[in-house]
Protein backbone atom coordinates (compact mmCIF):
# COMPACT_ATOMS: atom_id res chain seq x y z
CA UNK A 1 0.00 0.00 0.00
CA UNK A 2 1.12 3.27 -0.61
CA UNK A 3 1.12 5.69 2.50
CA UNK A 4 1.50 9.21 2.70
CA UNK A 5 2.64 10.30 6.32
CA UNK A 6 1.97 13.61 7.75
CA UNK A 7 4.31 13.14 11.18
CA UNK A 8 4.30 15.60 14.10
CA UNK A 9 8.05 16.55 14.25
CA UNK A 10 8.45 19.16 17.02
CA UNK A 11 10.43 17.87 19.22
CA UNK A 12 13.10 14.92 18.89
CA UNK A 13 10.85 12.69 20.90
CA UNK A 14 8.34 13.09 17.96
CA UNK A 15 10.57 12.46 15.61
CA UNK A 16 12.27 9.56 16.66
CA UNK A 17 8.70 8.17 17.26
CA UNK A 18 8.00 9.09 13.63
CA UNK A 19 11.23 7.16 11.87
CA UNK A 20 10.61 4.34 14.14
CA UNK A 21 6.93 3.76 12.79
CA UNK A 22 7.51 4.61 9.20
CA UNK A 23 10.44 1.69 9.75
CA UNK A 24 8.15 -0.82 10.74
CA UNK A 25 5.51 0.27 7.78
CA UNK A 26 8.10 -0.49 5.41
CA UNK A 27 9.37 -4.11 7.10
CA UNK A 28 5.77 -4.78 6.08
CA UNK A 29 6.23 -3.51 2.38
CA UNK A 30 4.11 -0.73 2.82
CA UNK A 31 5.57 2.15 0.68
CA UNK A 32 6.17 5.65 2.61
CA UNK A 33 6.20 8.83 1.35
CA UNK A 34 6.13 12.69 2.74
CA UNK A 35 6.54 15.96 2.15
CA UNK A 36 9.71 17.26 1.35
CA UNK A 37 10.46 19.15 4.01
CA UNK A 38 9.35 16.46 6.31
CA UNK A 39 11.71 13.71 4.61
CA UNK A 40 14.60 16.14 4.90
CA UNK A 41 13.81 17.03 9.03
CA UNK A 42 13.49 12.97 9.52
CA UNK A 43 15.90 11.41 7.71
CA UNK A 44 18.11 14.54 5.80
CA UNK A 45 17.33 13.48 2.52
CA UNK A 46 14.66 13.72 -0.27
CA UNK A 47 14.77 10.01 -0.91
CA UNK A 48 11.44 9.69 0.87
CA UNK A 49 9.81 12.60 -0.83
CA UNK A 50 6.05 12.21 -2.79
CA UNK A 51 2.90 13.44 -3.64
CA UNK A 52 -0.50 12.56 -1.24
CA UNK A 53 -2.13 12.66 -4.98
CA UNK A 54 -0.26 9.49 -5.88
CA UNK A 55 -1.03 7.56 -2.38
CA UNK A 56 -3.87 5.18 -1.32
CA UNK A 57 -4.22 6.45 2.37
CA UNK A 58 -2.58 9.53 4.29
CA UNK A 59 -1.35 8.79 7.45
CA UNK A 60 -1.53 11.18 10.40
CA UNK A 61 1.79 9.93 13.12
CA UNK A 62 0.99 11.63 16.36
CA UNK A 63 -2.66 13.51 18.38
CA UNK A 64 -5.91 14.51 17.13
CA UNK A 65 -3.68 18.01 16.58
CA UNK A 66 -1.99 15.67 13.63
CA UNK A 67 -4.48 14.72 12.61
CA UNK A 68 -6.63 18.14 11.86
CA UNK A 69 -3.43 18.94 10.14
CA UNK A 70 -3.24 15.57 8.21
CA UNK A 71 -7.12 16.22 7.17
CA UNK A 72 -6.25 19.31 5.10
CA UNK A 73 -4.12 17.19 3.21
CA UNK A 74 -6.36 14.26 2.92
CA UNK A 75 -9.31 16.57 2.33
CA UNK A 76 -7.02 18.27 -1.01
CA UNK A 77 -5.92 15.02 -2.23
CA UNK A 78 -9.19 12.90 -1.76
CA UNK A 79 -8.03 10.50 -0.19
CA UNK A 80 -9.15 8.67 2.97
CA UNK A 81 -6.86 8.93 6.44
CA UNK A 82 -6.04 6.92 9.53
CA UNK A 83 -4.85 8.28 12.86
CA UNK A 84 -2.25 6.53 14.66
CA UNK A 85 -1.72 7.80 17.59
CA UNK A 86 1.19 8.60 20.12
CA UNK A 87 -0.52 12.04 21.59
CA UNK A 88 -2.98 11.75 24.70
CA UNK A 89 -6.39 11.15 24.07
CA UNK A 90 -6.13 10.37 20.23
CA UNK A 91 -9.99 10.78 19.75
CA UNK A 92 -10.03 10.71 15.90
CA UNK A 93 -7.65 8.01 15.60
CA UNK A 94 -7.83 4.74 15.09
CA UNK A 95 -4.43 3.24 16.31
CA UNK A 96 -1.88 3.64 18.31
CA UNK A 97 1.96 3.61 17.87
CA UNK A 98 2.08 -0.16 19.54
CA UNK A 99 -0.17 -1.58 16.96
CA UNK A 100 1.62 -0.50 14.17
CA UNK A 101 3.32 -4.08 13.90
CA UNK A 102 0.70 -5.07 12.73
CA UNK A 103 -1.04 -2.20 10.63
CA UNK A 104 -2.84 -4.11 8.08
CA UNK A 105 -4.85 -5.76 10.59
CA UNK A 106 -6.48 -2.10 11.82
CA UNK A 107 -8.44 -2.58 8.65
CA UNK A 108 -10.38 -5.22 10.11
CA UNK A 109 -11.41 -3.58 12.92
CA UNK A 110 -12.22 -0.25 12.00
CA UNK A 111 -14.93 1.03 9.39
CA UNK A 112 -14.75 4.32 6.84
CA UNK A 113 -16.99 7.06 8.33
CA UNK A 114 -17.86 10.10 5.95
CA UNK A 115 -17.44 13.41 8.38
CA UNK A 116 -18.88 16.60 7.27
CA UNK A 117 -17.04 19.69 7.07
CA UNK A 118 -17.54 23.57 7.59
CA UNK A 119 -16.27 26.06 5.26
CA UNK A 120 -15.66 30.12 5.21
CA UNK A 121 -14.04 32.07 2.71
CA UNK A 122 -11.73 34.79 3.66
CA UNK A 123 -10.56 37.00 1.57
CA UNK A 124 -11.39 35.52 -1.41
CA UNK A 125 -9.32 31.93 0.21
CA UNK A 126 -11.86 28.78 0.57
CA UNK A 127 -10.89 27.31 4.44
CA UNK A 128 -12.08 23.85 5.76
CA UNK A 129 -12.63 22.96 9.31
CA UNK A 130 -13.42 19.59 10.46
CA UNK A 131 -13.68 20.41 14.26
CA UNK A 132 -15.00 23.64 14.49
CA UNK A 133 -14.74 27.60 13.56
CA UNK A 134 -14.23 30.09 16.32
CA UNK A 135 -14.65 33.76 16.49
CA UNK A 136 -13.45 34.86 19.95
CA UNK A 137 -12.39 37.87 21.19
CA UNK A 138 -8.67 39.15 20.88
CA UNK A 139 -7.75 40.53 24.29
CA UNK A 140 -8.10 39.46 27.81
CA UNK A 141 -10.65 41.65 30.09
CA UNK A 142 -12.36 42.74 26.94
CA UNK A 143 -15.24 41.05 24.82
CA UNK A 144 -17.14 40.58 21.78
CA UNK A 145 -20.50 41.54 20.86
CA UNK A 146 -22.03 39.24 17.81
CA UNK A 147 -24.91 38.89 15.83
CA UNK A 148 -25.44 35.36 14.99
CA UNK A 149 -28.32 35.02 11.73
CA UNK A 150 -29.00 31.02 11.43
CA UNK A 151 -31.31 30.35 8.57
CA UNK A 152 -34.77 28.46 9.64
CA UNK A 153 -34.57 29.33 13.57
CA UNK A 154 -33.84 33.42 13.43
CA UNK A 155 -31.24 36.02 14.57
CA UNK A 156 -29.94 36.22 17.64
CA UNK A 157 -27.22 38.15 20.06
CA UNK A 158 -23.70 36.83 21.87
CA UNK A 159 -21.94 39.17 24.11
CA UNK A 160 -18.78 36.89 25.94
CA UNK A 161 -15.86 35.50 25.17
CA UNK A 162 -17.35 34.49 21.26
CA UNK A 163 -19.07 31.61 19.81
CA UNK A 164 -18.08 27.91 18.51
CA UNK A 165 -19.52 26.79 15.02
CA UNK A 166 -19.19 23.05 15.26
CA UNK A 167 -19.71 20.10 13.24
CA UNK A 168 -20.45 16.90 15.01
CA UNK A 169 -16.71 15.78 14.74
CA UNK A 170 -15.83 18.75 16.69
CA UNK A 171 -18.77 18.55 19.27
CA UNK A 172 -16.17 16.61 21.47
CA UNK A 173 -13.49 18.95 21.39
CA UNK A 174 -13.75 22.95 22.25
CA UNK A 175 -17.76 23.13 21.80
CA UNK A 176 -18.03 20.06 24.76
CA UNK A 177 -15.47 21.94 26.64
CA UNK A 178 -17.52 25.08 26.30
CA UNK A 179 -20.67 23.09 27.59
CA UNK A 180 -21.92 21.82 24.55
CA UNK A 181 -23.84 18.86 23.61
CA UNK A 182 -21.59 15.82 22.24
CA UNK A 183 -23.02 14.52 18.45
CA UNK A 184 -23.15 11.62 16.68
CA UNK A 185 -20.29 12.26 14.51
CA UNK A 186 -22.12 11.17 11.17
CA UNK A 187 -25.45 13.48 12.31
CA UNK A 188 -25.85 15.86 9.84
CA UNK A 189 -25.74 19.18 12.08
CA UNK A 190 -24.56 22.22 13.43
CA UNK A 191 -23.27 23.27 17.24
CA UNK A 192 -23.39 26.90 18.15
CA UNK A 193 -22.11 27.32 21.34
CA UNK A 194 -21.85 30.66 23.13
CA UNK A 195 -18.36 31.05 25.21
CA UNK A 196 -19.26 32.51 28.73
CA UNK A 197 -22.16 34.45 27.28
CA UNK A 198 -23.08 37.50 29.66
CA UNK A 199 -25.99 39.08 27.68
CA UNK A 200 -27.91 37.32 24.76
CA UNK A 201 -27.94 33.26 23.94
CA UNK A 202 -26.27 31.73 26.65
CA UNK A 203 -26.84 27.63 25.04
CA UNK A 204 -25.74 26.30 22.37
CA UNK A 205 -28.23 26.46 19.10
CA UNK A 206 -28.46 23.16 17.07
CA UNK A 207 -29.20 23.33 13.27
CA UNK A 208 -29.48 21.85 10.31
CA UNK A 209 -25.93 22.03 8.68
CA UNK A 210 -28.08 22.90 5.07
CA UNK A 211 -28.52 25.99 7.25
CA UNK A 212 -25.34 28.96 6.54
CA UNK A 213 -24.54 30.66 9.80
CA UNK A 214 -23.93 34.78 9.31
CA UNK A 215 -22.04 36.40 12.15
CA UNK A 216 -21.08 39.91 12.64
CA UNK A 217 -19.39 41.66 15.05
CA UNK A 218 -20.20 45.68 16.68
CA UNK A 219 -16.44 46.71 17.55
CA UNK A 220 -14.42 44.73 14.84
CA UNK A 221 -12.56 42.81 17.60
CA UNK A 222 -12.96 39.37 17.07
CA UNK A 223 -10.56 36.76 15.70
CA UNK A 224 -11.56 33.58 13.34
CA UNK A 225 -9.52 30.24 14.01
CA UNK A 226 -10.33 27.42 12.18
CA UNK A 227 -9.44 24.34 13.88
CA UNK A 228 -7.51 26.13 16.06
CA UNK A 229 -5.14 28.05 13.43
CA UNK A 230 -5.95 31.99 13.68
CA UNK A 231 -6.95 33.02 10.69
CA UNK A 232 -7.18 36.85 10.81
CA UNK A 233 -10.03 39.45 12.06
CA UNK A 234 -13.43 39.26 11.63
CA UNK A 235 -14.66 41.78 8.78
CA UNK A 236 -18.27 42.78 8.14
CA UNK A 237 -20.74 39.60 7.69
CA UNK A 238 -19.07 36.59 7.91
CA UNK A 239 -20.66 33.28 6.96
CA UNK A 240 -20.00 29.59 8.01
CA UNK A 241 -21.37 27.05 5.97
CA UNK A 242 -21.22 23.20 4.80
CA UNK A 243 -18.83 22.43 2.84
CA UNK A 244 -19.22 20.40 -0.42
CA UNK A 245 -16.25 18.14 0.86
CA UNK A 246 -16.35 15.61 3.24
CA UNK A 247 -13.78 13.68 4.84
CA UNK A 248 -13.30 10.37 4.90
CA UNK A 249 -11.45 8.47 8.25
CA UNK A 250 -11.05 5.57 9.58
CA UNK A 251 -12.40 5.01 13.24
CA UNK A 252 -11.86 1.85 15.44
CA UNK A 253 -15.72 -0.02 15.41
CA UNK A 254 -17.37 -0.06 18.35
CA UNK A 255 -16.08 2.58 20.31
CA UNK A 256 -18.17 4.97 22.07
CA UNK A 257 -17.55 8.02 23.77
CA UNK A 258 -16.95 6.95 27.11
CA UNK A 259 -13.75 5.49 26.62
CA UNK A 260 -12.39 8.15 24.51
CA UNK A 261 -12.25 9.67 27.64
CA UNK A 262 -15.95 11.96 26.92
CA UNK A 263 -18.58 11.23 29.67
CA UNK A 264 -22.52 11.03 28.44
Amino acid sequence: MKLFLCPNVFNTKQINEAKACIDTLERQNHTCSLSASDAELLFGTDKRTGFSAESDLIVSLGGDGAVLRAAQTAIGADKPLLGINSGRLGYLCAMTFSQTDSFDLIFSKCGLSERSLLEINYNGEKITAVNDIVIAKEHIGSSVDLSVSVESYGDFRIRGDGVVISTPTGSTAYNYSAGGPVIDPECALIAITPLHASRGVDHTVITDNKNKVTVSERNNDALIVADGTSIGKIQGDFEVSRSHKVLSIYTAKNTDFENKGVKI
